[in-house]
């Protein structure tokens, strides 16, 4: 899936998430030192304050803090209804630790006080006090001196460098960069080992027990590097923050962190190493229109303003995609309307760059993202840009030998030479972010799932297909006459990438693929079950979060899948999925256990520190599993990770792989 790049998308969620957890309902019971806090948040947060403020007279207002950052607006409502308390307006704001509350009468108000003060809400206690206005700032009536004077004698921390953020890795030389991520690749796989074992205490696998407890579970031998060319520039999604500067203006791009006021500051991404020239001119064309709007930018402290974020989706054809979220509950329909042309106007003028497709979301919700079901509306354009793979005009073909020699030293598969393909892609499409680095892992995938035409591929949570279908033309093909049954059948939670994958599979003319919607947990029992008569493959490529301990037990139980190939985006996780797939085998897990085989990284993501790793995993019992492969091989540390690969090759394709290494 889309991945874990350092997606600039994430580095948002990451600041502002509020999900409560164990850790954070434990911390609100320390009344004292939070109640602390909370009134110095609201006798710092000016900005924040005027906000609350709606209705009630001058006087009528209550302020109540220590209420826990994850009481959403609705629960508090509840809560003082509950209560019994009478009032006209309250506003909670989530991830603030306290309330406002307007009344239409001082007996109402001190009513109010009476049964709020002292009260509890999920385990946090609550204090209430008539909110007093000191030049408009709502203040609570006992402001002590000394934490205001020690808030007010903090030295400002200088600005941070968006750069640090988004890629945290830009000032080291890129062989740093390789090497840092290459042992982190390292620890993660020698961690897989101690969970297995971890798991199988009382029957450890034999080739656990034969391993050294210090050794990686699998060999890795090669770390594909990106290709010099292909280390700046190369996101084709790039998801901007619509907000203000340290300064206070109008700016897109990506947070920089919250400001002393507790709004989120936005920093310009113009100098950000790893977006195109194209995205960063999209930007700017909507930075000057918005500059000249009207209509300021979305606060999601107050929930106020208009203008939220923006999406620049680009192409190595050069099309262009900007899709911008607004808050329409901010302006009239009318208004909205004179948005919209404005924009059109805007989107046909621009030359640089030119504008294939532009889009407009009307959200009003309080999270950053909308729902999958909310309405884009298409303004002016193609309804989706398209992009390529395999397309010899732009493939890499460094990246392409790299993954060759990948296979070089495994069994005698065949390389899988992939057919140029089209994607369309919409604004809510899932597309790996690295068009090159795709290709790059698609062949590795592809080679080493080895798919023939008396085998089944199973494509698990498939996005909009892009494996399966690069894989298509080699796994097993079923008469015409049949058309329940299919080369390959790809499964994803999400609706919308299971239609983009159909029409995908529709745009390349392969008939012979088949796509399910759903959770991959509750349809692939049945998927493997209805293909069990054949000899099946598969490839594994879960969320971030790693694939549901359901989904691994209907692959470990599936006996005719003799071979998977597991992708991994974010290698925390690994260790615990790749455990249940081969722990020895239990009444929770029954089937033959897997082992992994060989592992590879590749770099999608210079600059920051994540990586794609590949590993290949076969059934203990599988004809193939031969000695040869049981032992993993020793690394040897060294300066270019690429010398491993072709060092550890077989004499039967050193040759070769010299001399395509010199052409390369």
């Amino acid at each position: 899936m889309e991945q874990p790049e350092a997606r600039q998308e994430e580095v948002v969620a990451m600041q502002e998430d509020t999900k409560p957890t164990e850790s954070t309902a434990a911390s609100e019971q320390a009344a004292p030192v939070e109640l602390e806090m909370a009134t110095v948040v609201a006798e710092e947060d000016a900005e924040a304050a005027a906000a609350l403020d709606a209705s009630g007279e001058d006087g009528l207002d209550v302020v109540c803090a220590g209420v826990p950052t994850f009481v959403e607006q609705k629960r508090w409502e509840k809560f003082l209804r509950q209560k019994g308390v009478d009032f006209i307006s309250t506003r909670k704001i989530t991830a603030q630790r306290f309330a406002k509350i307007s009344f239409a009468t001082k007996a109402a108000m001190d009513d109010a006080i009476a049964k709020l003060d002292g009260a509890t809400v999920r385990g946090s206690t609550i204090r209430a006090k008539v909110a007093k206005r000191a030049g408009g700032e709502i203040e609570l009536e006992d402001k002590p001196v000394e934490k205001r004077q020690k808030t007010a004698g903090k030295a400002e921390e200088p600005p941070k460098d968006i750069n640090d953020i988004v890629t945290p890795m830009w000032r080291l030389d890129y062989s740093d960069q390789v090497r840092k991520k290459r042992n982190v690749v390292l620890k993660k796989l020698k961690a897989v080992q101690k969970e297995i074992r971890k798991k199988s205490a009382y029957d450890l696998p034999r080739w656990i027990a034969q391993a050294k407890t210090t050794s990686q579970c699998c060999s890795f031998k090669l770390f594909i590097q990106a290709e010099e060319s292909q280390r700046d520039g190369y996101r084709n999604k790039n998801t901007f923050t619509i907000g203000r500067d340290v300064a206070g203006r109008p700016c897109i791009g990506f947070a920089l962190g919250r400001t002393e006021d507790h709004q989120t500051s936005v920093a310009d991404p113009s100098e950000c190493r790893n977006l195109p020239k194209e995205a960063k001119a999209a930007r700017n064309l909507l930075q000057q229109f918005i500059e000249s709007s009207p209509h300021p930018p979305y606060e999601k402290l107050g929930h106020t303003g208009f203008w939220r974020e923006a999406v620049v989706r680009t192409t190595r054809a050069g099309e262009v995609m900007l899709a911008i979220q607004v808050n329409g509950d901010a302006v009239s329909a009318d208004e909205l309307q004179a948005v919209k042309t404005s924009l059109i106007e805007h989107a046909k003028a621009s030359t640089n760059p030119p504008i294939s497709s532009l889009y407009l979301q009307s959200y009003s919700g309080v999270s950053n993202r909308a729902p999958d079901d909310q309405e884009t509306e298409l303004l002016w354009g193609q309804p989706y840009i398209y992009e390529t793979l395999f397309d010899l005009k732009y493939t890499s073909l460094y990246f392409l030998f790299l993954s060759y020699v990948a296979i070089a030293d495994l069994r005698p598969h065949p390389p899988t030479h992939h057919v140029l393909l089209r994607f369309r892609i919409s604004p809510s499409s899932f597309f790996q972010v690295n068009t090159s680095g795709a290709e790059a892992l698609y062949k590795v995938v592809g080679d080493w799932v080895a798919a023939t035409k008396d085998s089944v591929l199973f494509d698990i949570c498939c996005g909009t297909g892009t494996i399966g279908l690069s894989l298509a033309s080699r796994a097993k093909e079923f008469p015409v006459s049949n058309p329940e049954n299919d080369q390959v059948v790809g499964v994803d939670i999400v609706p919308s990438a299971i239609e983009d994958a159909e029409a995908n599979a529709k745009l390349n003319g392969i008939t012979n693929a088949h796509f399910f919607a759903g959770k991959a947990e509750d349809v692939l029992p049945d998927l493997l079950e209805r293909y069990r008569e054949f000899p099946s493959v598969a490839v594994l490529d879960p969320p971030r979060a790693g694939a549901h301990a359901d989904v691994l037990k209907a692959v470990r139980k599936c006996e005719r899948l003799q071979r998977l190939v597991y992708v991994s985006c974010n290698q925390k996780v690994l260790p615990v999925d790749l455990a249940h797939l081969c722990r020895s085998e239990s009444k929770t897990m029954m089937g033959t256990p897997f082992r992994p085989v060989q592992a590879i990284a590749v770099d999608m993501f210079p600059h920051t520190e994540h990586c794609e790793l590949v590993v290949l995993l076969e059934r203990i019992n599988s004809p193939t599993f031969d000695a040869a492969i049981t032992t993993p091989a020793p690394i040897v540390a060294t300066s270019d990770p690429v010398v491993d690969a072709s060092a550890s090759s077989s004499s039967s394709s050193s040759s070769s792989s010299s001399s395509s290494s010199t052409s390369a």
